[in-house]
């Protein structure tokens, strides 16, 4: 073999190499930052002025990395309590983090909250929107 060609493989080997490294990486991120299923439930509240409003936070994930809660101020929303229960593990190994929030609606009016999020693992995870109508009790 011509000494150009023996370059040229061993270029091409390790040029190879590296695509594979780097595919490795990104898929290894995405796997990473996937691995975190948020739910909220119920998703929609139709209440009245003082009635207390309880919101169930869950998030799943492969890891027993802590997570942190962030709950945006809401004005027409008193924030009561945050609890927080015990974690507690899946059949299938899955962690399960869940928190549950009680506001009290002060007055009538819609309220939608899409700035509940949880941070894990260095990132920050947006919780659905949740939409809550504090109807008028009327005289």
């Amino acid at each position: 073999m011509k000494p150009e060609v023996r370059l040229r493989l061993r270029v091409s080997t390790w040029g190879g190499l590296l695509v594979l490294l780097v595919v490795a990486v990104v898929c290894a991120r995405t796997v990473g930052e996937q691995s975190a299923r948020l739910q909220c439930v119920p998703r929609t509240f139709l209440v009245v002025p003082g009635e207390p409003i309880r919101l169930e936070l869950t998030v799943q994930s492969d890891s027993a990395a802590p997570i942190r809660l962030h709950v945006p101020d809401v004005p027409s929303l008193k924030l009561r309590a945050l609890e927080k229960l015990p974690v507690r593990r899946t059949p299938k190994g899955l962690i399960v983090h869940k928190r549950v929030i009680i506001w009290q609606a002060l007055e009538p009016g819609t309220v939608k909250t899409n700035g509940l999020l949880v941070e894990t693992k260095g990132q920050k995870l947006r919780f659905p929107e949740v939409t809550i109508t504090v109807s008028d009790p009327g005289p």
